[in-house]
């Protein structure tokens, strides 16, 4: 497959909606004018970038992207993806690819009051695969990766409206800012790091039959309550931040790449440009955050409050859960269970207060938002600097920890801690998370761990190898 074949097939379903498809209600011509026509390829371009590769693996059943198709959704064209809107990208795109059998509706949307409940979902189809040709299914991730989007900053903020029988419900929208000398910086740093993105293949090492089991993990969980389940594309492998205010010192993590969205026991296989990764985090990030700010020691270890490790997780989450309350709760969080730590939630809590008395005035104040801003500050700082001072090196953020080619263990390390010594003045734990394989099924050969892409290709003929020697020889 040529490399501008992808442009051809959205030329030839361009021409196909303008001449044969003609929207349903609308009184007006079929065709639209030639200023919408770069909307029109650019809508298409993303259904087939969020479908086609999901075809990818054995299942059937969780290969689902997802649209919006509330027109008031489009409302705002202005600052986020101007280029769509519910005519071109709901009408003439998503229902003209239907029309044509392109692309399938799956499963609509449930709307709650003026809200989406949520997303409708929809697959692609044998005919739009064959308008590719004789093409290897291994390789469309690589082929049509998904794109930056045009506004990679985003402010979400939460509003209570009314649900179903009058009861209350939280939804979180998009709100429009106006940008100032810092936004311009944010958005630059980000448009430099995915495209240096964009010059590097990360994949993940295993075959179809284990990615299925990731698909299927992921579909028993959500990203929103509101929203679908996320699925595993290959393809999406560029970056965005996500706001919770227009002051942009809430929130601000980098969300968009595939490999943030697996369940950690997978990401040890995660490989950049062919070759192994080691992922290295911070030991209790957040906690240690709240005793630079007091200038105060840091327990050496904020989550152990006297009950067995197993349940240090749970401490974690309960740990975070009050950070980010805005009052005392008098409950356990909803899915916390704490039952298994043998100890009520009156206990557990009260232990976490006595445990961290230095950083007491912070619990129950909703200040995780803000640490979260903080550590976005930390990642973007070492994603540029592995840039600048590492010819382009990649580096994978997963919000408290990140992912680098195995040979940069040591760079990675000095640069946390570097990057937490300026803001705070101290040291801070790093954690190197387990390297173990997950025993997903029984490989024929494990000799892949030689580190070197050269070595690896002559032993296995797994998706993910064809694909990183794809990009390899398509990248300039």
């Amino acid at each position: 497959m040529k490399p501008s074949q992808f442009d051809n097939v959205i030329d030839q379903i361009v021409d196909q909606i303008q001449t044969l498809y003609r929207p349903k209600g609308l009184r007006k011509s079929r065709r639209l004018g030639s200023g919408q026509l770069d909307n029109l390829r650019a809508s298409i371009s993303t259904i087939i970038r969020a479908s086609l590769p999901l075809i990818v693996g054995q299942t059937e059943t969780h290969r689902y992207a997802s649209i919006h198709k509330r027109s008031n959704y489009y409302s705002d064209g202005k600052r986020y993806e101007p280029s769509q809107t519910y005519v071109v990208h709901v009408t003439n795109a998503y229902e003209g690819m239907i029309w044509l059998g392109y692309i399938k509706e799956e499963k609509k949307g449930v709307s709650e009051k003026a809200k989406g409940k949520y997303l409708t979902r929809y697959s692609a189809t044998k005919k739009l695969l064959k308008l590719f040709g004789d093409i290897d299914l291994e390789l469309l991730p690589v082929l049509m990766p998904s794109r930056q989007l045009e506004e990679p900053l985003i402010v979400k903020v939460k509003r209570e409206l009314e649900g179903e029988n009058d009861t209350p419900i939280k939804v979180s929208e998009q709100v429009y800012y106006e940008d100032t000398p810092v936004t311009l910086t944010m958005r630059d740093n980000l448009k430099r790091i995915n495209d240096n993105f964009s010059k590097h293949w990360v994949d993940i090492a295993l075959d179809d039959k284990e990615i299925h089991q990731i698909r299927r993990h992921l579909a028993k969980t959500k990203t929103d309550k509101n929203d679908v389940p996320e699925t595993l594309n290959l393809g999406k492998r560029f970056l965005h931040r996500s706001f919770l205010n227009t002051r942009f010192n809430s929130g601000g993590r980098f969300y968009g790449g595939w490999w943030q969205i697996i369940p950690k026991l997978f990401r040890s296989h995660i490989v950049i440009d062919g070759k192994k990764t080691i992922e290295l985090d911070f030991s209790g990030l957040h906690p240690s955050l709240l005793y630079g700010i007091v200038d105060s020691p840091l327990p050496e270890d904020p989550y152990d409050i006297g009950i067995h490790r197993d349940h240090r997780d749970i401490v974690k989450r309960a740990f975070n859960a009050m950070l980010n309350a805005a009052k005392p709760l008098k409950r356990a969080p909803k899915g916390l269970k704490i039952r298994q730590t043998g100890l009520q939630w009156r206990e557990l809590s009260h232990r976490l207060l006595r445990l961290h008395t230095p950083i007491n005035i912070f619990f129950h104040q909703e200040v995780g938002n803000r640490l979260q801003f903080i550590d976005s500050l930390i990642a973007e700082r070492i994603m540029l600097r592995f840039i600048n001072e590492k010819a382009g090196a990649v580096v994978l953020p997963v919000h408290d920890s990140f992912i680098v080619h195995h040979g940069y263990e040591y760079e990675l390390r000095n640069m946390m801690i570097q990057e937490f010594e300026k803001l705070f003045g101290q040291e801070i734990g790093l954690g190197k998370l387990a390297q173990k394989y997950f025993p997903l099924s029984d490989r024929p050969n494990e000799e892949w761990q030689s580190m070197e892409f050269e070595s690896i290709v002559g032993q296995n003929d797994m998706g993910w190898i064809n694909r990183t020697e794809w990009h390899l020889n398509h990248t300039y």
